[in-house]
């Protein structure tokens, strides 16, 4: 117990300062800027004054000071607040704005209670700032429900213990995402508010399930507009409840929807179906455009007279006449008198086509007949007698003047079939009209079984077949069609069934189209052997995937064919079925194709089977990416003979998601297009290979690694360029090593380090050997006494073995060696360590301290000081350090190339063991090949009616240009494939390039070859011909080779004779964009020929006339 005098200074000096309190309160609420300051900055002591007492402008005023302010307890300040959850409203959305920037957790409770919170959302909204339990509290309007999360709106109202809430929400402006997270006392709300959805497949099915069980108290506030996307659970619930479907205006007009027609009639009944008529005709007519098999055949069996009234529209199309069945059951459940036949007279049912076809003598038997009525229109109601033989001897001379009548008959009386049975052949069915042969039903055809051919059988109806037997089926299945294939033995019971006859060996020879339409009771009337029903059963569902594409159909055929591995009962389901896959995706197209694909991608289960099983042409279709970032112009640097090597490479790094679109374009002197794309793709790799790509075949070079020891950093622009050229119709300018590739389709680390240290393992053993262990045998240097006595003390010792003892020795020879020579070491310590990258080479065997401006006994010196640190008995461990820093490197670049490379290729995300197929693709697809002049000269169109004059009489244009090829290297043909088409690099099988002649005239441009070469020579960086001897020695080997091609029997001409050292000629035109054509004067062949080589010495990006 405090003292009393204690108590009165507390309550004394609490009396103060509450009345400074309220007093800054009060002029808070007056407007006074100044007085929330003095609130803020004591607010320990003013908290519970400011929220009992201030307004709501003083609470605005309040919360603007503590945004522009910088109190000390600015985030407490706004978290209680936050926590006064009566003080909610006197607080606005802006103001709760301000509340969660500087930090405030924001309660349900007070969310809920914010004045003008109806208003909250925008895209300046950051979800983050609020719990997922956020709206619990709250259940009233919300004109923005954008800024939600699915979570959040799930709880909308949640806490409140209402049945229904969401009434005051707007359905139409709810996202998808939203609604399939929806309460279902939520759902019920916008129900009831008559909201109206633009779909309703994003609801969730249990949520739907679960609606069911209100549907009799809600449905009546459905809104009509969403009547067209009602589940069909919906609508099986109301066509089933008479009281439901009165909800249904009489005449509403917009039901026709997908979902209505997949309502099952089998669980409706043809009794409640009558009373649907009855009650909504409209909705009735509705329902039969249901597809045909979906149809139950009794469906208007109890329709009488006044329901067929109101359903009779409906038949005059010939939707319903495809199963006769259905209108053979008409009625057959009513009473005579209310059945739909009785009382109709002979001219009306003369013209109800569709019921003269296929109704049921019962049907026949009720119509009126007047005495003198011309039977002859009517003929299926008589039996037999002269109208029945005239009609067969119309169908045997194929002359039929009604057919309509004809055909009737033939549809509507199997007895009539019977008697074409006996009188007609097989041949006059078979000439029959083809429109008498499509009335021929199901009860005919059985009548006609032994006349059917397949000729016959091509010109039936699908359901023709559905009464036959495995004995009255004579046709193999090839020979029907695929709708009647569907409907064969549909209707006789299964042990009778056709495919009772049908083996296991010829199943599996069926093709996908007939695999696609078999039925499940059709497939289990087939003696299926049990080892095969996997197997079977996957075929059936790729089948049925080619002829309707869809998404989730076509991952679970790839997960049937995953869960084989390892579960073969056959031996060969995991392979083959991945060829069935490779079918599927070849044929895949239209604008689906792609999301579907990455569909699959998205699974990392199905990335083993992808990328191992599929075929290589599948697999690149597969992998491929379609969809980029948007297309830019890019200006990239050129110093008048290639591009900036540094601003490309940033442009790379900085601008690679745009770049890689196929669509971007380089820029170069104001000319766009893929030439000079090309032309810039050219000029890196083959920086690229200057720099960076050594040979591991030193005599053919056939296969080329990166060389050792690579940069890190520049793995992903290698790797972009790689797929940059493989987009743009290029090869690598080398034979990358297939085994690198598989290293980034997997990007694993210990296959990483493997191939490094089995690649490079010669390079590490040289290193270590030649620089960091020489095995001196020579007396060029001089042990010291120490060490003499050390060796001749190894010798002395007889624990030791001579092998032994020679190691021994060699090691302190070493020592001494090493000791000797340590200043002049190739090696750079490992902080002075460079590897080679595009603008870099490495130091690795050749390091040399830098001199500077030291002299050459203070250079020696630091040489001294530097090495001075390396004591051999450490070198090991350097070594290892050394090699691990490369090694990191290395890794490095893989995982960059890998990153690179995947802007244009799907990369898997899971472990693939067969990496053949994808390494295979890129060795074909990116991989170089020595160019020759045979491979090139096929690969190009030469205009053909072009004549040269040449020394030895006029030549084919084809057959000049091929002996300049004849003359030219290895080396010489990529630099004219680089300059044709901006890239020495470029598949051919994909840019033809092509060689056009134009004569010149008096004012085209004309050079001295002599001029031509010094200027070249001055500003090209790529001379393949040099002036000088190696022009002239060109010049007469071309001559040469010339006459042979042309069998002349001239002398060989000396084309520099005569004084023709230098030529004038005319340049090739147009030519300057590397757009793969080039356009030649037609001149004399020395003078083509120099023109030849001008081109053929100028840099590739260059944009002059050559």
């Amino acid at each position: 117990m405090l003292p009393s005098c204690l108590l009165l200074q507390i309550l004394k000096y609490c009396t103060a300062h509450g009345t400074s309190c309220k007093d800054s309160v009060e002029r808070l609420n007056g407007g006074t800027y100044s007085a929330a300051i003095e609130v803020g900055e004591d607010w320990d002591r003013c908290r519970s004054v400011f929220f009992e007492n201030a307004s709501s402008s003083g609470a605005s005023l309040f919360l603007t000071a503590l945004d522009e302010g910088s109190w000390a307890a600015t985030g407490q300040i706004a978290q209680d607040v936050a926590n006064t959850e009566e003080f909610a409203g006197k607080v606005n959305i802006e103001q709760l704005k301000i509340l969660t920037t500087h930090g405030a957790t924001i309660s349900s409770q007070f969310f809920a209670k914010v004045s003008d919170i109806e208003d909250f959302g925008g895209p300046s909204i950051n979800n983050a700032d609020f719990p997922k339990n956020i709206l619990e509290y709250y259940n009233g309007p919300m004109r923005d429900t954008s800024w939600m999360t699915a979570e959040q709106f799930k709880l909308f109202g949640s806490k409140l213990g209402k049945t229904i809430l969401c009434t005051k929400l707007v359905g139409s402006s709810i996202s998808a995402g939203l609604l399939a997270s929806i309460s279902l006392e939520c759902f019920r709300g916008l129900i009831q508010s008559k909201s109206s959805f633009g779909t309703w497949s994003s609801f969730c099915p249990g949520m739907i399930a679960d609606w069911l069980n209100h549907i009799e108290e809600d449905f009546q506030h459905v809104n009509p507009d969403n009547y067209q996307c009602l589940p069909t659970s919906v609508w099986q619930e109301v066509l089933g409840s008479p009281t439901l479907l009165e909800f249904v205006p009489d005449n509403q007009y917009n039901l026709e929807s997908p979902n209505l027609f997949k309502v099952s009639l089998s669980k409706i009944g043809h009794v409640r179906f009558a009373e649907i008529v009855r009650q909504r005709p409209n909705v009735a007519l509705s329902v039969i455009r249901m597809p045909i098999p979906e149809l139950p055949v009794d469906i208007f069996a109890s329709c009488g007279k006044e329901e067929m009234k109101s359903l009779t529209r409906r038949f005059l199309t010939p939707h319903l006449w495809k199963n006769p069945e259905i209108i053979g059951n008409i009625s057959s459940a009513v009473d005579d008198d209310k059945h739909f036949c009785n009382g109709m007279d002979a001219e009306t049912y003369h013209d109800l086509i569709w019921l003269r076809a296929n109704c049921s003598a019962k049907c026949r038997s009720f119509i009126s007949v007047p005495d003198g009525y011309d039977k002859e229109k009517l003929p299926e109601l008589v039996d037999g007698g002269s109208i029945w033989d005239s009609h067969v001897a119309q169908i045997k001379a194929n002359h039929l003047p009604d057919i309509r009548t004809t055909g009737l008959l033939i549809a509507s009386r199997s007895e009539f079939c019977e008697l074409m049975a006996e009188k007609v052949s097989s041949d006059e069915l078979e000439n029959l009209d083809s429109i008498a042969l499509g009335m021929i039903g199901a009860k005919c055809a059985l009548a006609l079984k032994s006349l059917i051919t397949r000729e016959v059988a091509q010109k039936l109806r699908s359901l023709t077949f559905r009464l036959f037997t495995a004995d009255d089926f004579k046709l193999k299945m090839a020979d029907i069609t695929l709708d009647q294939i569907e409907h064969l033995s549909k209707s006789v019971p299964k042990e009778s069934s056709v495919f009772t006859k049908i083996e296991t060996a010829e199943l599996l020879e069926y093709s996908n189209n007939i695999l696609s339409v078999l039925t499940d009771s059709q497939i289990g009337a087939i003696q299926v052997k049990p080892e095969y029903l996997n197997w079977i059963s996957f075929r059936r569902q790729a089948a049925r995937l080619l002829k309707e594409m869809q998404q989730d159909d076509l991952k679970k055929l790839f997960e049937s064919c995953l869960a084989f591995k390892g579960k073969e009962t056959l031996g060969f389901e995991h392979k083959e079925c991945a060829n069935v896959l490779s079918g599927i995706i070849l044929n895949l197209s239209g604008p689906n194709w792609e999301s579907s694909v990455g569909f699959l991608f998205n699974d990392t289960n199905l990335h083993s089977l992808l990328y191992e099983l599929l075929s290589k042409e599948t697999l690149l279709k597969l992998i491929q990416k379609s969809t980029f970032n948007s297309a830019e112009d890019f200006k990239l640097k050129h110093d008048g003979r290639k591009y900036n090597l540094a601003h490309s490479l940033q442009t790379i790094r900085e601008s690679h998601q745009s770049l890689s679109n196929p669509q971007s374009t380089i820029c170069h002197s104001g000319v766009t297009g893929v030439g000079p794309l090309r032309g810039w793709l050219g000029d890196l790799l083959d920086t690229m290979k200057t720099n960076m790509v050594s040979n591991t075949d030193d005599i053919y070079a056939s296969i080329q690694k990166f060389k050792f020891p690579i940069k890190g950093v520049d793995g992903p622009p290698a790797g972009f360029l790689a797929g940059k050229a493989m987009q743009k119709k290029l090869k690598l300018p080398f034979a990358l090593d297939p085994k690198f590739y598989e290293l980034i389709l997997n990007e694993n680390d210990d296959e990483t380090e493997t191939y490094f240290k089995t690649t490079y393992a010669e390079e590490l053993r040289v290193f270590r050997d030649n620089n960091l262990y020489q095995r001196v045998t020579s007396n060029s240097f001089k042990l010291t006494h120490e060490q003499k006595d050390q060796v001749e003390q190894i010798k002395r010792e007889a624990s030791m073995t001579p092998c032994e003892k020679t190691k021994a020795i060699e090691r302190v020879r070493n020592k001494a060696w090493f000791e000797s020579n340590r200043n002049d070491f190739g090696w750079a310590p490992l902080s002075e360590l460079t590897f080679n990258g595009f603008e870099n080479t490495s130091n690795y065997n050749d390091y040399r301290i830098p001199r500077g401006e030291l002299s050459y006994d203070e250079w020696e010196a630091k040489c001294g000081a530097v090495y001075s640190v390396f004591e051999y008995e450490h070198m090991e461990e350097f070594f290892e350090k050394f090699s691990a820093n490369c090694l990191q490197e290395f890794k490095t670049f893989v995982k960059g190339f890998r990153s690179g490379l995947e802007l244009f290729l799907r990369m898997p995300k899971a472990y693939v063991e067969n990496k053949q197929p994808f390494t295979e693709i890129l060795v074909s697809k990116i991989n170089g090949v020595p160019m020759t002049a045979d491979k090139l000269f096929s690969k190009i169109t030469v205009k053909a009616d072009a004549d040269i004059a040449s020394w030895y009489g006029d030549v084919k244009s084809e057959v000049f240009f091929k002996v300049f090829l004849d003359c030219l290297t290895p080396e010489q043909l990529s630099k004219l494939v680089a300059v044709w088409t901006g890239a020495a690099s470029t598949d051919l099988d994909r840019i033809k390039p092509k060689i056009l002649f134009y004569v010149p005239t008096d004012g085209s441009n004309k050079y001295n070859s002599r001029e031509a070469i010094e200027n070249l020579a001055a500003s090209s960086g790529s001379i393949v011909i040099h002036g000088g001897n190696e022009h002239e020695a060109f010049l007469r080997q071309f001559s040469a080779k010339l006459r042979e091609a042309m069998g002349s029997d001239k002398d060989v001409v000396d084309p520099l004779s005569d004084g023709n050292e230098h030529v004038e000629f005319y340049p090739s035109v147009n030519s300057a964009t590397c757009f793969s054509e080039l356009k030649f004067p037609l001149q004399h062949s020395r003078m083509l020929l120099e023109a030849l080589i001008w081109l053929l010495n100028d840099d590739p990006s260059s944009l002059s006339d050559r």
